[in-house]
C-alpha cells in the first residue's frame, strides 16, 4: 500500500474516532441533522442526501484550495460513515442473508462502473 494513502487511512480514523468522542454516534447525528434541515426546508432530505450535499460542500472549498487536505479527510469521513449508515439501515430492514445478497449486487454492479 502507498505510503500516503496509509497515511491517509490513518488520519482518517483518528478523525472520526475523535469526531465520534466529542458529537457522538455519526449515524444518529446525520439523522438529527437531515431531520433539522428537513424541518428548516419543509422537505424530506434523507440521512444519505445530507450527507451529499456536506460532500459537495467540501468540493466546492476544494474548487478553491484544491491542495487543503482536511477537506479530503472530511469528504472520505461524510462517505464512510453515509456508507455505515445506509448498511445498518439495510440490516434493520432485512435478514442477514438478505444484506449479503444485496453487498453481492453492489458489487456486481460496481465491476461495471468506469471508475
Amino acid at each position: 500500500m502507498n505510503k500516503y494513502r496509509k497515511e491517509f487511512i490513518d488520519i482518517l480514523s483518528h478523525t472520526l474516532n475523535e469526531r465520534e468522542e466529542s458529537y457522538g454516534d455519526p449515524s444518529d447525528s446525520m439523522k438529527t441533522i437531515a431531520h433539522m434541515w428537513s424541518a428548516y426546508h419543509d422537505s424530506y432530505i434523507s440521512a444519505p442526501e445530507m450527507v451529499s450535499m456536506m460532500i459537495m460542500l467540501k468540493l466546492a472549498r476544494l474548487k478553491e484550495t484544491p491542495d487543503h487536505l482536511d477537506s479530503w479527510i472530511d469528504i472520505a469521513g461524510y462517505a464512510s460513515i453515509a456508507y455505515e449508515s445506509i448498511l445498518d439501515e439495510l440490516q434493520e430492514d432485512a435478514t442477514t442473508e438478505d444484506l449479503h445478497e444485496d453487498m453481492e449486487n453492489i458489487d456486481d454492479e460496481e465491476k461495471g462502473h468506469p471508475f
